[in-house]
């Protein structure tokens, strides 16, 4: 899954602050944790990493808020591709 974010051609993040690859990559892998705790579609998934890429292309996130844009991306995926929205408080450990 590392692959997939930080690395896409389409909406390739600029380096942000503290934001590198490697904390992206650990980013991607919690949220397929996250993701598979919950046993959500896999769209979803797609769609969650696609949000993030897009925002760190857009907007310059500090280190410490790169979960927070990981578990927010993943609520608005879910508004689209899930018929029931997860809870936020289960997902923040």
């Amino acid at each position: 899954m590392r692959h997939v974010c930080c690395y896409s051609t389409r909406a390739a993040p600029v380096t942000t602050w503290a934001v590198n690859p490697k904390m992206c990559a650990i980013l991607a892998d919690w949220m397929v944790e996250v993701h598979s705790k919950f046993e959500l579609m896999l769209e979803m998934l797609y769609l969650t990493i696609y949000i993030v890429d897009r925002y760190l292309s857009l907007q310059p996130v500090l280190r410490r808020e790169l979960q927070l844009v990981g578990i927010v991306a993943m609520l608005i995926a879910s508004k689209y591709e899930e018929i029931w929205a997860p809870e936020v408080r289960p997902k923040l450990y």
